[in-house]
């Protein structure tokens, strides 16, 4: 579901999902993934608040979002 991006010159990971709804980060110092969502009022991305340790935990959360 989520695709790499690029790598900033920090070194974060950014992923994006298939509708740019998500962007996933992904920390150079500790690996976590930093699951975000946009937020079309604020017109940016807001993180949802949950570290994950994979790219998988990331979708399953995604996955949920969608249905609530």
């Amino acid at each position: 579901m989520f695709t790499f991006k690029e790598t900033d010159e920090d070194g974060i990971k950014h992923f994006v999902s298939e509708d740019g709804e998500f962007e996933v980060l992904q920390q150079e110092n500790d690996g976590f993934f930093l699951l975000y969502r946009f937020n079309e009022k604020e017109n940016f991305f807001d993180w949802t608040e949950t570290k994950h340790t994979s790219l998988e935990e990331c979708e399953v959360e995604t996955k949920s979002l969608l249905a609530s």
